[in-house]
């Protein structure tokens, strides 16, 4: 194999992989915003949950 077609192998292979890099980094970022998404869900859900529980305490005033 000669040295030029050794070198255009590498080249094509080297985008490819560039490529491949690329569109994995994308889908990296597209699953961490989801999961910012799913974590300001969470956080949503847990405030509620805490003040459903401050309501299961309270206790009414009882009037004599």
């Amino acid at each position: 194999m000669s040295d030029e077609t050794r070198m255009t192998l590498l080249h094509s292979s080297t985008n490819d992989l560039v490529e491949e890099l690329l569109m994995w980094r994308g889908r990296a970022a597209e699953l961490l915003d989801h999961i910012a998404e799913l974590e300001a869900k969470v956080d949503q859900l847990t405030a509620h949950t805490d003040i459903e529980r401050q309501d299961d305490k309270w206790i009414p005033e009882v009037r004599e």
